[in-house]
């Protein structure tokens, strides 16, 4: 390589490199934001957007839940401890107990509990559901008095019962 060439090539490089820095200094400096010195901020206390419960009017469904739990009978001592175990074994969605059949879900906004039925034979899903409560120390008239009632999704939609048939 020829003398010229070297100079050539180094003026090129020392050029590239100068716009390099350059430019990098120029979009550092550009990108730098300014922080207010001082931030006031005033705090109110926010007001509720929507209800915890929903209004009963609108959803007559709602309101037969919770007419239901308002009239339940008193259960007997140790159905009453039972259903307070229960309450407590709740995670935080509400979920007392699961299998492939049903859930049992606590819902205490209305102080009921929901049995989800997850099978397409919903009668033998009910049935076991029942058992099941059976099996934890409710009577038949326990599990009556809980309240309990019954949702299932089916092929024309969401079908809920609020009474176990077994109770009339």
């Amino acid at each position: 390589m020829s003398n010229h060439k070297k100079l050539l090539y180094i003026i090129i490089s020392t050029i590239i490199i100068v716009l390099y820095v350059v430019l990098s200094i120029v979009l550092f400096i550009s990108n730098q934001r300014t922080v207010p010195k001082q931030i006031t901020t005033i705090f109110t206390t926010p007001t509720p957007i929507i209800e915890r419960r929903p209004s009963l009017s609108r959803v007559p469904l709602l309101k037969k839940i919770e007419t239901q739990a308002s009239q339940a009978k008193p259960l007997t001592a140790s159905e009453s401890a039972i259903r307070n175990t229960l309450i407590n074994k709740a995670d935080k969605f509400g979920y007392v107990y699961s299998e492939k059949d049903f859930s049992i879900v606590y819902i205490n906004d209305y102080d009921a509990f929901q049995i989800r039925l997850n099978s397409v034979d919903l009668t033998t899903a009910k049935q076991h559901a029942l058992s099941w409560l059976g099996t934890q120390g409710f009577s038949h008239n326990g599990i009556c008095k809980l309240p309990v009632f019954f949702y299932a999704k089916t092929q024309t939609g969401i079908a809920i019962s609020l009474d176990p048939s077994y109770c009339q």
